[in-house]
C-alpha cells in the first residue's frame, strides 16, 4: 500500500521503531495505514508495566524532532496575575494561625473530564493507565482528545497556597509534557485563572524523565480547583497536591481576584464550504500520489476523474473540480528526491500535460469548453536532522543541527525556498490551458507546538504562497496535534481526516459523528478515505458516503479524497459491478444522488 508520509524511517531518534510510532499515532491517518498491530510495555516508577496495544499506521505527512529549546529539569516557576502575586496580610483568625498546611487533596474528590472531542479508541487506550492522581506511584495515562480538567474538590472551603502534579516525559513511548499547566479556582460558578506553568525541558531528551509542575499563590480562599492542560498524543500524570490549611482565612484572596477562565467553546458554527473564500471554491479535491514508487497517471486514468463516465461509456457531468498532488513518504528529502517529484509534475509526459490533455478531452465530451481544473502542489516538511539535502545557489543545505545552526531553520528554509520556485516555474512554463494553479499543500499532518522550528518554516511556506497570492492548505490526520489551530498556524483551509477506515475491523461509527462535530467546531472540511481494495476496506469507504450524507456533509460541504494508490481508477474502469459501484457511489455523493449510495448491485 502507498502512503502519505507520518514517520521518516530514516529519523527515528525520537520515536525508536514501529512499535513506538504505534503509540505516537494511534488511530492516526489512514494514508500510511499498514494494518499491523504492536504492544508496547510502558513501564511505570513503581517498577509495574502495563501494555498498550494499538496500530500502527498513518495517512499524511511526518512527524520530526521536537521543540528547540534545552534546559534542565526544574520545578516550573508559575506565571501569576498581578492580584495574586500580592501577599496576605499577616492577620488571620486564630484557627488559621495555627493550622498547619497540609496536603489536601488527599481527602478531595477528583473528576477528570475531556475538553474535547470524546472517542472510543482513545478511550480504550486509557484504560491500562488508571493510576490514583492523588497517591500511589502508579502513573495515569491521557490519550488525544484535546486536553483534561482533573477537577479537585475539597471537602471544605480552605486556605491554599500552591498546587502541584507530576508529569512524565518519554518520547520513545510517544508521552510527552504539555506546554503549559493552567491551575485555577471556581468561584460563584466562574473558573479563575491562578496561573500557569510552562514546560521548559527540553522535548529533545530521549531519557525518561518527570517534572514536578508547581504554582506558588499567595493564600487563597476556595473549595474548587482545577488543572488542566492540553494532550497531544499521550500525557502522564500522579500525585496531585493542593496544599493549604482547611481553614478559611479572613485576609485571603478570593477567585474574583483572578482573571476568568473563557469556557471551552467551538470556534466556528459551520465546516468549511465550497463557498467559503478559504476553499477557493474547492468542493471536491482528489489526491493523487505523484511519487517515485507510483505509477505516473495517465490522459486515461484522469479522464473519469475530472467528469463521470457511466456504464455506457459517456462523459455526462463534472466530477473532482480539484487534483491535489501529493509527495508520499517515497519521496526522500533531498535536492535530486524533490527534483523526482516535480519531473513527475511538468516533464512532456508528466502528470500534468496528462491532466490537462484529460480536462481538454472532457470539455469536449461535455460541451463545457474553457472549464479548468483546480490544481494544488505539495511542499514537504524538510525533516530536521535528516541529512544532507543538495546544492543550492552554490551552498551545501544540511538539515543536520550545527553550533551555528542548531535547528538547521535556515537550511531546511533555503530548501523550501528552491522547492518552491521550482514549483513555480515549472507550472508557469507549462502552459496548461486547462488547469489553474490553486494553491500548495503542506505535507505533514500535525503541528506539535515545540517542533524543532517547524511552526517557523509553516510560517515561512505561507508567506512564499502569499507573494503568489496563493492560499496554503492542510489535511491533520484525526486528533493531531494543531488540528484545532490550524488558521493560528497560517494555513488558508484545512481537511480532517477522520481516519475511520484505518480501524479496520475495530472501526466505529461516533468516530464519523465526533470528525462532523470536530469540523464544525473548527471550520474544516471532510476527507474520505479509501485505502484498501479489499471487502472490508470497500464497506467502510461506503460507510463514509452514507453517514456523510445521512447528516447534511455531503454537497455544501467541502471534501479532500484519499483513495489510496488509484483505487478510484480501477474501480471506473472495472468490470466487477461491486467495484464499479464504488466509482459511481462516490459520483452521487458529490452530485447529491444520496438514495443510490449502497443500493442493490445488478
Amino acid at each position: 500500500m502507498k502512503k502519505r508520509k507520518l514517520f521518516n524511517a530514516k529519523h527515528m531518534s525520537l520515536f525508536v521503531g514501529s512499535v513506538a510510532s504505534a503509540v505516537a499515532f494511534a488511530a492516526g491517518p489512514a494514508y500510511a495505514a499498514t494494518g499491523s498491530s504492536s504492544s508496547l510495555q510502558a513501564s511505570t516508577q513503581n517498577g509495574t508495566s502495563a501494555a498498550v496495544s494499538e496500530t500502527s499506521g498513518g495517512t499524511h505527512s511526518g512527524t520530526n524532532a521536537t521543540e528547540g529549546t534545552t534546559s534542565t529539569l526544574t520545578s516550573g516557576v508559575a506565571n501569576t496575575s498581578a492580584n495574586a502575586a500580592s501577599s496576605a496580610s499577616a492577620s488571620t483568625s486564630t484557627s488559621a494561625a495555627t493550622a498547619p498546611v497540609q496536603n489536601l487533596a488527599t481527602n478531595a474528590s477528583l473528576e477528570v473530564h475531556v475538553t474535547g472531542i470524546r472517542d472510543e479508541k482513545f478511550e480504550s487506550q486509557e484504560f491500562d493507565y488508571q493510576g490514583n492522581l492523588v497517591s500511589g506511584n502508579a502513573w495515569r495515562g491521557f490519550s488525544h482528545q484535546g486536553g483534561r480538567d482533573i477537577d479537585v474538590t475539597l471537602p471544605q472551603p480552605s486556605t491554599v497556597t500552591s498546587l502541584s502534579i507530576d508529569l512524565r516525559q518519554n518520547l520513545q513511548l510517544g508521552i510527552s509534557y504539555p506546554a503549559t499547566v493552567q491551575f485555577q479556582v471556581r468561584q460563584n460558578g466562574e473558573w479563575h485563572l491562578l496561573g500557569a506553568v510552562e514546560n521548559n525541558f527540553s522535548r529533545m531528551d530521549l531519557g525518561d524523565t518527570t517534572q514536578r509542575f508547581t504554582l506558588h499563590i499567595a493564600p487563597t480562599v476556595g473549595q474548587h480547583f482545577r488543572i488542566y492542560f492540553p494532550v497531544g498524543v499521550w500525557v502522564f500524570a500522579r500525585d496531585v497536591e493542593v496544599n493549604g490549611k482547611p481553614v478559611v482565612e479572613s485576609s485571603a484572596n478570593t477567585g474574583q481576584q483572578y482573571p476568568t477562565v473563557a469556557p471551552h467553546v467551538a470556534k466556528f458554527t459551520h465546516a468549511l464550504t465550497p463557498l467559503n473564500t478559504r476553499s477557493l471554491g474547492i468542493a471536491n479535491m482528489l489526491l493523487v500520489n505523484a511519487s517515485p514508487d507510483t505509477r505516473e497517471y495517465t490522459e486515461h486514468d484522469f479522464k473519469p476523474l475530472v467528469a463521470y463516465e457511466n456504464s455506457s461509456g459517456q462523459m455526462v457531468g463534472r466530477f473532482f473540480d480539484t487534483i491535489l498532488f501529493l509527495a508520499d513518504s517515497s519521496t526522500p528529502d533531498t535536492k535530486a528526491g524533490w527534483e523526482q517529484y516535480c519531473q513527475t509534475l511538468f516533464s512532456p509526459t508528466g502528470e500534468l500535460a496528462n491532466l490537462n490533455a484529460a480536462v481538454a478531452a472532457d470539455n469536449k465530451a461535455l460541451g463545457t469548453p474553457g472549464v479548468k481544473e483546480k490544481v494544488v502542489l505539495t511542499i514537504p516538511m524538510p525533516q530536521y536532522g535528516d541529512g544532507t539535502f543538495g546544492t543550492v545557489s552554490g551552498q551545501n543545505l544540511s538539515f543536520v543541527p550545527s553550533p551555528q545552526h542548531p535547528f538547521a531553520v535556515q537550511s531546511r528554509e533555503a530548501a523550501i525556498q528552491w522547492l518552491f520556485n521550482k514549483l513555480w516555474s515549472g507550472y508557469e512554463s507549462g502552459n496548461y490551458s486547462n488547469l489553474q494553479l490553486s494553491g500548495f499543500y503542506w505535507e505533514r499532518e500535525d503541528a506539535p507546538p515545540k517542533a524543532v522550528g517547524e511552526q517557523r518554516l509553516i510560517a515561512y511556506t505561507k508567506s512564499l504562497a502569499t507573494t503568489k497570492q496563493m492560499p496554503l492548505f492542510w489535511i491533520p490526520f484525526y486528533s493531531a496535534d494543531g488540528w484545532e489551530r490550524w488558521n493560528k498556524l497560517g494555513f488558508t483551509a484545512a481537511w480532517l481526516q477522520p481516519n475511520y477506515e484505518e480501524l479496520g475491523s475495530a472501526a466505529f461509527s461516533s468516530r464519523l459523528t465526533s470528525a462532523e462535530q470536530v469540523a464544525t467546531n473548527c471550520g474544516m472540511g471532510l476527507e474520505l478515505e479509501w485505502t484498501t481494495l479489499d471487502a472490508n476496506g470497500e464497506t467502510l469507504y461506503v460507510h463514509q458516503l452514507e453517514q456523510f450524507a445521512q447528516s447534511g456533509y455531503a454537497v455544501g460541504v467541502s471534501h479532500a479524497f484519499y483513495d489510496g494508490t488509484d483505487f478510484l481508477v480501477h474501480a471506473a474502469y472495472s468490470q466487477n459491478p461491486f467495484t464499479r459501484a464504488l466509482y459511481d457511489y462516490t459520483y452521487d455523493f458529490v452530485s447529491g444522488n444520496y438514495a443510490k449510495i449502497g443500493g442493490v448491485i445488478d
